[in-house]
């Protein structure tokens, strides 16, 4: 007769009273010939006691216990006792480093070492092991660890210890942070009632960062336990799940604001949501069921977690890379399977009355769920939901013929939750296909996010399904200033950590607040927004691409020019005085010079900085695009308003004797120094837009600070130019414009008045127009659009036309270099000199030059043309390089020389004031051109003072 079998579904065990089931250490079952056996994974001392077992053999139940001795364990090292694992001390400061166990487990031994030295292995007598760190010379960062070990195993604990450097930069002393050395991290004790240690680093700079309370409440800690301990197999997990969740839901609980209490802190998410998702799989493992109570208990606790108030310590789990809110919706999108719908209703249901669908909803402060039931062989209705969160409604459909399909053999539940924070909270990690797109700017989540689970479906989770979410921060009517996607979170993207993804979703229709998405999978439902980039965009890029680099053309011609006329100014001066004289007027003339070409190289720079801000693909350059860009537009008017002022003083003879160096100073004080204040007191105390590099307009304004200093320089040189021009008496009193050196634009005050007035006009329309393309819907008019992007090129020309070009220094300059190209033409054609309309038999150049016989001397500055003699003045110049100069810009004082011992009176003001040069004897008026008379523009009157001797000419 064969013995009687042991049946396997009888056999139960218990630890220390507590029932035992299979688990992740505990597996119970039957050994052949044996009895019931208990397999115990990762034994520890946590399951050391007395375990008893009952089984039926054949119609007999047996009982039996057995005890498990003292356990022998690998030691664990106490934190809560042990040194910090990071501190920094003084080079001069003795460390004494100390290491604790939570227990002595047999045989102990402890060493220490570090890089270089390691202690030989003592005896641990007691808890704590101490150790003095040795100070190397000179100091150098060491990490310290400390081993201890007995039969069973071994455990480590590492302590680095940062020296500081004397006079080295350091974060101070803040209680309760520590002095901490530059680019460590510093470590604190948790407060009372906490485990584990707050962290804030020191930056290269010796500043303070943000603090990382990585503390976990003992309450956490507790459940925590518990937790595990039901994982491991001890406890019935149908009675310990309700009680777990409902002592969730309790310690998750959100504290009032005015409460004391402190708020979730990353070790309470980190451990919270671990407690939740072992959970939700000891439940999975185990078939229990969620009734309608649990089922609002593990909403309530997992809303808690996503609330508003946690939205720090999310951010700071994330940058620590330990997790984010993404594993959470994981693991409540888990839950939605273990949900009994049938006990839903049951309580309200009258005997018989099954429906083909019933519905069911619950809802938390921050996840609303609804869902349907759809029993098996009946005709199913079409699933919607709808969820109104802050007055918008957002919805999701599944047409019946869908539903049919997955409810031919088994009943269908179909779950949706609206998530109503988790927007805010899941990380902005994109798809490949979505990351390209998103290039042009930070890509935002528009809506809340909607989540659809089916369960029981025998075709598993696929059907096509429509949506209409709310989009969020939208106004009635207003334009949207970014492109919707329709994406989902996929929780298999990169590298399984999750990322957003349109694929297998499309958009359907987009209103003014609301997207539809229809979608062939039921995943996590969100409105991904994306930087628009629209075909206004494109063109107004390629625009101003190709406009600024025309203007850029001309900038840096105009660089060359004035640098070239700057340094010939310079040497002159010198070259005339012996030495730089900076009270003579020719520093002044330099100044001007200097004034001209600050002018150009800001606007340059601002050109170059505008084509960077356009494509705004990283952060830091955007930042720093916008920060230049807003310098060296002030830096260009506030040269703009210098050069105003300083035709103004010239004007008016103010300069006086005044030093040019200090003259140059002020200048350059008000050129640079005041746009550089307001630039870094604007970038500190605002931000950048969202989607542009350009300074914020909607939250600050702080675009006012460029275009209020722009506009006010345009309105102050637009006075000073009509000053001027009424200064200088334009018009005489018969209405006839008196032809001042160089006519209208010429290099008198009045021309540079004349210049001034039309160059700020021009600025004027086109800052106009920029200032509205920068108001928040200017830049959505093409036409604004594209006219700006051709005016904001074309004050680079006019610049360069009105300030350079029509300089008659610049002129001569270039008639000079054209000049010389031309002679050297000839040369290399070994072609004999040849001078337009040489009259041989009177010895006269059209007239009125004739060449210096025997001694033909070339000029000493362009090396071509020989110089020739004035006729009438007897005076030598270069006819290639200053015969325009000779005949425009000292006209004047040539005519007035021939007339001076006549009279005294001078002909162009009609004062008395005509005097004669103790140098050259040449007439000059003291009222009207006195500066003129020292000013280089007198080439030809300085020049024949050192040629006296020679037909050289010098600069």
């Amino acid at each position: 007769m064969a013995e009687p079998e042991v049946a396997p579904e009888s056999v139960m065990w218990w630890s220390n009273d507590t029932v035992v089931v299979n688990g992740s250490v505990f597996t119970l079952g039957v050994a052949p010939g044996k009895g019931p056996t208990l397999t115990i994974k990762g034994i520890n001392k946590k399951h050391q006691g007395v375990y008893s077992c009952e089984a039926c053999v054949g119609t007999v139940l047996v009982k039996g216990s057995v005890t498990l001795p003292i356990i022998l364990a690998v030691p664990v090292v106490d934190i809560e006792q042990s040194s910090l694992p990071q501190i920094s001390v003084a080079c001069s400061e003795p460390t004494t480093l100390t290491c604790c166990l939570t227990s002595l487990e047999g045989n102990m031994t402890v060493t220490w070492k570090n890089e270089t030295v390691q202690t030989s292995s003592v005896t641990a007598s007691s808890l704590c092991s101490t150790y003095k760190a040795t100070i190397s010379n000179p100091c150098q960062d060491t990490v310290y660890t400390c081993t201890f070990s007995n039969e069973v195993g071994a455990t480590s604990y590492a302590i680095a210890v940062y020296y500081i450097p004397t006079n080295d930069k350091t974060c101070p002393s803040n209680y309760p942070w520590p002095e901490t050395k530059r680019n460590g991290v510093a470590h604190v004790r948790c407060p009372p009632g906490y485990r584990g240690t707050a962290l804030r680093r020191c930056s290269a700079d010796g500043v303070w960062g943000a603090i990382f309370k990585n503390c976990t409440s003992n309450r956490f800690t507790n459940v925590e336990g518990k937790v595990q301990l039901m994982e491991d197999g001890i406890g019935n997990p149908t009675e310990l799940v309700p009680q777990l969740l409902a002592e969730m839901k309790t310690i998750t609980q959100v504290p009032e604001p005015s409460s004391q209490e402190q708020t979730l802190l990353m070790g309470d998410v980190r451990s919270a949501h671990a407690s939740l998702d072992k959970i939700i799989h000891v439940a999975s493992a185990r078939d229990v069921r969620f009734n309608k109570n649990v089922s609002k208990d593990f909403l309530d606790s997992a809303s808690n977690l996503l609330d508003g108030s946690v939205k720090e310590s999310w951010s700071q789990l994330e940058f620590m890379g330990s997790m984010d809110s993404s594993s959470l919706l994981q693991t409540t999108e888990d839950f939605t399977h273990l949900i009994d719908a049938e006990e839903f209703f049951s309580s309200a249901r009258t005997l018989g009355s099954k429906k083909s669908r019933e519905d069911f909803n619950l809802s938390s402060s921050n996840i609303l769920m609804a869902g349907s039931l759809y029993r098996a062989g009946e005709t199913p209705t079409a699933y919607h939901q709808q969820f109104k969160v802050d007055e918008q409604t957002s919805s999701v459909y599944i047409d019946s013929m869908a539903i049919s399909n997955l409810t031919e053999k088994s009943n269908l539940t179909i779950t949706s939750m609206a998530f109503t924070t988790l927007m805010d909270l899941l990380p902005l990690r994109l798809a490949p296909g979505l990351a390209s797109e998103a290039s042009s700017g930070p890509p935002s989540v528009g809506s809340l996010v909607l989540s659809t689970v089916l369960s029981g479906a025998q075709g598993g989770n696929s059907s096509s399904i429509s949506m209409n979410l709310a989009l969020r921060g939208v106004e009635p009517g207003a334009p949207l200033k970014k492109t919707p996607h329709c994406s989902f979170w996929d929780f298999k993207l990169n590298g399984s950590v999750g990322g957003w993804s349109t694929e297998g979703c499309m958009t359907s229709n987009i209103t003014d607040n609301a997207v539809s998405c229809i979608c062939t999978h039921t995943t996590p439902f969100s409105i991904l927004r994306l930087p628009e980039t629209s075909q206004v965009d494109l063109t107004f890029a390629i625009i101003t691409y190709v406009c600024l680099s025309i203007s850029n053309v001309f900038l840096i011609f105009a660089v060359v020019l004035e640098s070239m006329l700057l340094h010939q100014n310079k040497r002159y001066g010198q070259e005339s005085n012996g030495e730089e004289n900076d009270d003579d007027h020719g520093g002044h003339h330099s100044l001007s010079r200097g004034i001209k070409l600050n002018i150009i190289c800001a606007l340059l720079l601002s050109h170059v900085w505008f084509m960077v801000a356009i494509s705004n693909s990283n952060p830091t350059v955007c930042s720093l695009s916008q920060f230049f860009l807003h310098l060296s537009y002030l830096c260009a008017f506030s040269w703009l308003l210098v050069q105003a002022i300083h035709l103004l003083l010239n004007g008016n003879s103010i300069y006086g004797g005044s030093s040019g160096r200090k003259v140059m100073a002020a200048t350059f004080a008000g050129g640079y120094g005041l746009p550089v204040l307001i630039s870094v007191i604007t970038v500190a105390a605002t931000h950048s837009q969202p989607d542009s590099c350009w300074l914020n307009w909607d939250s600050s304004n702080a675009l006012f600070a460029l275009v209020i200093p722009v506009l006010l320089v345009i309105a102050v040189d637009l006075a000073v130019a009509v000053y001027v021009l009424l200064r200088t008496r334009l018009w005489d009193h018969d209405g006839q414009k008196l032809q001042e050196g160089g006519g209208l634009l010429g290099d008198s005050t009045t021309g540079k008045a004349w210049k001034l007035l039309i160059l700020m006009t021009g600025l004027a329309v086109i800052w106009g127009v920029g200032a509205y393309f920068f108001m928040p819907d200017g830049n959505k008019i093409p036409a604004v659009t594209y006219l700006f992007a051709v005016l904001n090129a074309i004050q680079g020309v006019i610049v360069v036309v009105f300030n350079s070009l029509l300089d008659e220094e610049v002129k001569q300059l270039l008639n000079r270099s054209m000049t010389i190209v031309s002679y050297e033409g000839m040369k290399e054609k070994d072609s004999p000199l040849v001078v337009s309309e040489y009259d041989i038999e009177n010895n006269t150049v059209d007239g009125v030059y004739r060449l210096q016989r025997p001694n033909q001397v070339t000029c000493a500055i362009c090396g071509g043309l020989p110089e020739v003699s004035c006729t009438e003045c007897k005076q030598s110049f270069c006819r290639g390089c200053d015969e325009k100069q000779h005949e425009r810009l000292d006209r004047r004082n040539h005519e007035r020389t021939m007339n001076g011992g006549q009279s005294n009176v001078c002909g162009i003001c009609g004062k008395p004031t005509e005097v004669t040069c103790d140098d050259c004897e040449g007439s000059f008026c003291s009222e009207c051109d006195d500066k003129s008379h020292r000013h280089p523009e007198r080439l030809f009157h300085k020049r024949s003072l050192r040629s006296s001797s020679s037909n050289l000419m010098e600069m």
